[in-house]
């Protein structure tokens, strides 16, 4: 995944991805292992069932926390930034098999879009500003980041919302995909809040 959300075009490290690796693995590429965890008392579930006052709960709680001898739980676990070519990335994989993944973990579809791939950053550029260029196959008016992407056919996330929460577009190539952010109390914002489309392809819209 991104280490970070990023404009398509960036250069230093935030447009790495990372992934988790056996802590056997020697090239972590300036990744580092992951840090070893303690159990806790497990009679904190017991007190949490009872769902007691706080002014009561916390007390015990903290008498629970100090009566109990913490044991090492070991992790074999290390996380690196990943190599293109010589690692699974998702930002390398096709559009409509991230997607099909976030639906299948029942994932925040939108979400797993921007840490699969760079993006064409809102307020400053947003579908409705670029969809005439799109729509005609008007390279040369389309700004130069969603310029370079397609030539590239890198996917690249566009939102149709100014502030980044809703409906969005991903273009690679010529290809176009649509997500619609459905969210509701029905059926909450997992993969069934995202439904999600191939579209028409640049210039055909």
């Amino acid at each position: 995944v991104n280490v970070a959300m990023h404009p398509y075009g960036t250069q230093d490290w935030t447009a790495e991805q990372w992934c988790y690796v056996s802590s056997k693995c020697a090239d972590l590429n300036g990744g580092q292992p992951v840090s070893q965890k303690e159990s806790y008392p497990q009679s904190l579930h017991w007190l949490a069932w009872l769902r007691l006052p706080a002014w009561v709960a916390q007390p015990i709680a903290g008498v629970l926390i100090q009566l109990h001898t913490p044991q090492p739980v070991p992790r074999d676990l290390s996380w690196k930034l990943c190599t293109k070519g010589q690692d699974s990335r998702l930002r390398d994989m096709a559009p409509m098999d991230v997607l099909e993944l976030g639906r299948g973990m029942d994932s925040v579809i939108g979400y797993v879009s921007k840490i699969a791939y760079s993006r064409l950053m809102p307020p400053e550029h947003t579908w409705d500003k670029v969809k005439a260029a799109v729509t005609a196959g008007d390279i040369m008016n389309m700004p130069k980041p969603l310029q370079d992407a397609i030539a590239a056919k890198v996917p690249i996330v566009i939102d149709v919302d100014p502030e980044g929460h809703t409906h969005q577009r991903i273009v690679r190539g010529s290809e176009i995909y649509e997500l619609e952010n459905a969210c509701s109390a029905e059926v909450g914002c997992g993969g069934k809040g995202w439904p999600f489309r191939r579209g028409r392809d640049v210039g055909e819209l």
